[in-house]
């Protein structure tokens, strides 16, 4: 699936980053980060305690599966002449038709997981 997240970090204590600055060895290697935020006008380091998923589109691609289609008849238009029979249409969209059953599986088993199922 392509749908287009963005991972935000939750700090601790809670604050608005403003840097962050990398930490090093005594051999120039980097062993971490310092995150600086800011509460008002407090300044402080913090840390990463959780992650917050946040969903941008919910997008399954479905907007580039008409050129997989396109491709997919060009092949079998190929793959027919090259054999010598009638084009087979049910090769044409088969791509896109797990992509969808896969989809509508996903979904099945979240309506499952909120009881709804």
């Amino acid at each position: 699936m392509m749908l287009d997240f963005l991972i935000a970090p939750l700090f601790d204590p809670p604050g608005a980053l403003v840097d962050v600055q990398p930490s090093f060895d005594a051999g120039g290697r980097r062993t971490g980060s310092t995150f600086l935020l800011r509460e008002g006008d407090r300044y402080f380091a913090g840390r990463i305690a959780d992650w917050r998923v946040v969903l941008i589109e919910p997008n399954i691609g479905v907007g580039l599966w008409d050129r997989v289609a396109l491709r997919e008849e060009v092949r079998e238009r190929q793959r027919a002449q090259e054999a010598g029979r009638e084009m087979d249409w049910d090769q044409v969209g088969a791509e896109a038709r797990i992509v969808l059953a896969d989809l509508s599986r996903a979904g099945e088993e979240y309506l499952k997981a909120l009881g709804l199922r």
